[in-house]
């Protein structure tokens, strides 16, 4: 009888904290959280769509946490990489971070679309305290369907070289080119702005940028875009 007892507080307990815990919130472990408010994420043609996951250590000790991707679904022209805190390589499917006490780090699942194509496609991954089960699986999602434009696509006016690039990369134009050139990683952010006037080439130094994959944009003072891939290692 003291055992039916003991199993039925326990079951209330783990019952009030299911009902308890708010909506886009999951937690397979008590020494985690989840936030999935922004995992389907949309864009236009050629952007880097994240789909970031919040995990929240709510210990007052750190633990590794594994991420594995168990699905990829996406267009052939896409590519798709985890991005903590530097963007990985897209054929890593497995990797352990560690997480300090009460920190809250961003896994951010990536989509490198189709600068042309519209399309849409996801991935799933489990996330677990290291050692530890279960698992919370997810699905992220990017799409560029809603888009309601295309991006000015137009690399071929220009070549860049070496690529991939160790310490710095050059672009040649066809024609002289005045406007900004941006180096871009993967969660979208820029990593390097650079001003340049009636330029037929143009040298940028990277040497300080960590390993990974890079969209290179080019604006004219006339607004036309140009985007380039480069690989940095």
């Amino acid at each position: 009888m003291k055992n039916i007892i003991k199993e039925f507080r326990n079951f209330l307990v783990v019952t009030t904290l299911s009902i308890l815990l708010p909506i886009g919130m999951l937690m397979a472990q008590s020494n985690y959280t989840l936030q999935l408010d922004s995992i389907n994420a949309t864009g236009e043609q050629g952007d880097f769509l994240l789909a970031p996951i919040k995990l929240t250590n709510t210990t007052n000790q750190g633990f590794y946490i594994k991420i594995q991707r168990i699905e990829r679904t996406i267009p052939e022209t896409w590519s798709s990489c985890f991005c903590y805190p530097v963007c990985l390589a897209p054929f890593v499917d497995s990797m352990e971070w560690w997480v300090d006490a009460n920190e809250t780090i961003t896994i951010a699942p990536n989509f490198n679309t189709d600068p042309v194509e519209a399309g849409s496609g996801y991935v799933v991954v489990k996330i677990s305290e290291l050692g530890q089960s279960p698992a919370d699986t997810i699905t992220c999602t990017g799409s560029t369907l809603g888009a309601t434009s295309v991006p000015e696509w137009v690399g071929e006016t220009m070549k860049l070289f070496p690529n991939p690039a160790n310490s710095n990369f050059l672009i040649r134009f066809d024609q002289i080119f005045s406007g900004t050139i941006e180096v871009i990683d993967q969660r979208g952010a820029i990593m390097v702005a650079t001003y340049t006037f009636n330029s037929s080439f143009f040298e940028q130094e990277i040497s300080q940028l960590p390993s990974g994959y890079y969209l290179i944009r080019c604006i004219s003072i006339h607004n036309k875009v140009n985007l380039l891939r480069l690989v940095k290692e």
